[in-house]
């Protein structure tokens, strides 16, 4: 048996998202999934980067954190690619669509579970 990998830091992320909802819910529901979106998205990227770059270091293949544990179809010469950030040919220009394209994903969930819940609101027995 091969654990599961660490999983990501959702904490802070969602207590921002959480803040951000509570305070501006009286608004416009698409404003407030905007700066949802924004929110847990800038905050995400602010915590998991350096918690990546903590997931690649040896300090993290111990048993809590598990990254020196492999699947079985990973060949033993792939190893050592587990523990390193390839630089691959993207730009910050790539980079940064990504990142719209994920605030732009964010928004519309967020939206989406808004309205959902603002009907829910409504709903009686």
């Amino acid at each position: 048996m091969v654990p599961l990998r660490f999983p990501p830091l959702l904490l802070a992320p969602a207590v921002v998202l959480d803040v951000v909802v509570q305070r501006f819910f009286h608004r416009e529901l698409f404003w407030v999934a905007l700066r949802a979106a924004v929110g847990f998205v800038g905050t995400l990227l602010i915590v998991q980067w350096p918690f990546a770059n903590f997931l690649v270091s040896p300090l993290a293949r111990n048993r809590i954190f598990g990254m020196q544990y492999f699947a079985y179809t990973v060949f033993p010469s792939n190893y050592h690619l587990q523990w390193e950030f390839i630089r691959a040919d993207k730009t910050t220009s790539h980079f940064l669509a990504g990142m719209v394209v994920a605030v732009a994903a964010a928004t519309l969930s967020s939206y989406i579970g808004l309205v959902w819940g603002d009907w829910m609101r409504g709903v009686r027995r």
